[in-house]
């Protein structure tokens, strides 16, 4: 990657994606969950 080194906005972006990217398995958990309710295999 071209980010220099000990780049504070590196970090902080990195926890702000892992942030999202655990809303995002939390949301789609849910949705899976309400599916297989409804679908049942």
């Amino acid at each position: 990657s071209s980010f220099p080194d000990n780049s504070p906005i590196v970090y902080k972006e990195d926890s702000q994606d892992a942030q999202t990217l655990q809303h995002f398995s939390e949301e789609t958990w849910a949705i899976v969950s309400l599916a297989r309710k409804k679908y049942p295999p």
